[in-house]
């Protein structure tokens, strides 16, 4: 992992979904953040 932010989007519900279609396949870290609280966890895009 490089390190490189490669995607930064609002949402405006906790349910809406995030076109990723333009990330090549590989190891990404999703970082959440929200007014309450923060979360990471590790995708893997084929």
């Amino acid at each position: 992992m490089l390190g490189k932010k490669v995607l930064q989007t609002k949402v405006k519900t906790a349910d809406e979904a995030i076109d990723l279609h333009q990330l090549e396949a590989g190891v990404y870290l999703v970082k959440v953040e929200s007014e309450e609280t923060s979360f990471s966890q590790k995708m893997i895009k084929k």
